[in-house]
């Protein structure tokens, strides 16, 4: 079933200037738990469960200037687009920002001369008669059309069958038509470019990034929206909005898991093995060993052997320090005292040379974590 509702926004909406020149209009767009003109009830979860979507697709969605009766998109009528949609109580609110186009102008004009604005949203459903009214049990919503305020029930198109996935399938014909490529691509792409060269910019300034210099970035490059009060930022190709800049920060840093840690090899200043309380060892056996480097700052930072031999610092354990790992890193070899000495095998070769050959061709471990001392 094809389910059309209109509701009236408020009798003089919310009509904004931001930034950025566009106007948007905010106020109620579906309502839950109360019957409505057409006879209709919407649980809240129902509601509920189409603005968590919303927000998590986190996607434009086009809307019409006057409601179609089919669930097909018509570019040609386009008039806004829903931004943000929140929950209030039963009420779902959203916010649309008009565009330029000739429908978007039409609503524009209407808007500011404080004239009141319906809205109507446009879904497919499946509905359950429940006493005197029809219960909505499955809803799957596709926009929001701006329309004149119904006087009558004549004013809502009788309902047709159609299950959700016919109306996926419609929204996929209407986007796939030849004479709306066009007219598609023009429209998102002011929307998508800056967004576009933003995340092409982030990518080639960094291959990795960690986690203070992520933060860095965000705090510095974040855009703030003096109408709404979001902070926002295009990170590796996905937008994310926070009303908070803290909590835009802990949004990139939860949605890039290449994001580390550790300093990056160019803040270290030297590199040594450590023991396990996280000072050098100087003589006295450690329970386990740690390769790592310091930054100005004394930190260190823990790491695998790959990465601490790359780093191009000074640095170098003691003779004793050495032996031991050696020593540690042949008790993984399984008799191997029985098969080669230790010494003919340490004859000629350097410490790096040995643990090479040893993690190498020995099959042995020098584990992030730490290497256990014998």
């Amino acid at each position: 079933m094809m389910l059309l509702e209109h509701t009236q926004i408020v009798s003089k909406p919310l009509v904004e200037k931001s930034s950025d020149g566009a106007l948007r209009l905010s106020g109620i767009v579906m309502q839950s738990e109360i019957k409505n003109k057409n006879g209709r009830i919407y649980p809240k979860q129902i509601i509920e469960g189409v603005v968590n979507k919303f927000n998590q697709a986190g996607k434009l969605v086009i809307g019409e200037l006057n409601h179609p009766d089919n669930l097909e998109i018509n570019l040609e009528r386009a008039a806004i687009v829903l931004e943000k949609m929140w929950m209030e109580g039963n009420d779902c609110y959203a916010t649309m920002r008009c565009l330029d186009t000739p429908c978007g102008n039409i609503v524009k004009s209407i808007a500011e001369s404080g004239v009141e604005i319906g809205i109507s949203s446009r879904a497919g459903g499946e509905v359950i008669r429940e006493g005197d009214a029809d219960v909505v049990k499955s809803m799957e919503f596709l926009t929001c059309d701006i329309v004149s305020n119904p006087s009558a029930p004549n004013a809502f198109p009788k309902p047709i069958r159609e299950s959700i996935e016919q109306a996926e399938d419609a929204f996929k014909r209407s986007v796939l038509k030849e004479e709306n490529q066009k007219k598609l691509a023009d429209m998102i792409v002011n929307t998508l470019s800056e967004a576009l060269e933003e995340s092409v910019s982030l990518k080639e300034s960094k291959s990795v990034f960690t986690k203070k210099q992520a933060e860095e970035y965000v705090r510095n490059k974040a855009k703030h929206d003096d109408a709404w009060g979001d902070y926002s930022i295009t990170w590796n190709g996905k937008k994310h909005i926070s009303k908070t800049l803290n909590g835009l920060v802990d949004k990139v840093l939860k949605s890039d898991k290449t994001i580390v840690e550790e300093s990056a090899s160019s803040e270290f200043v030297a590199k040594n093995i450590y023991s396990e309380d996280g000072k050098k060892v100087d003589g006295a056996r450690s329970g386990k060993f740690y390769l790592g480097a310091e930054d100005s700052d004394g930190n260190i930072t823990n790491m695998n052997w790959k990465k601490w031999k790359s780093l191009d610092v000074s640095g170098k354990p003691s003779e004793y320090v050495q032996k031991e790992v050696i020593k540690s890193l042949l008790s993984q070899i399984k008799n191997f005292g029985t098969k080669v000495d230790f010494n003919s095998f340490s004859r000629g070769k350097g410490f790096e040379e040995k643990v090479d050959w040893l993690l190498t061709n020995g099959g042995c471990k020098f584990p992030k974590t730490g290497l256990k001392a014998v």
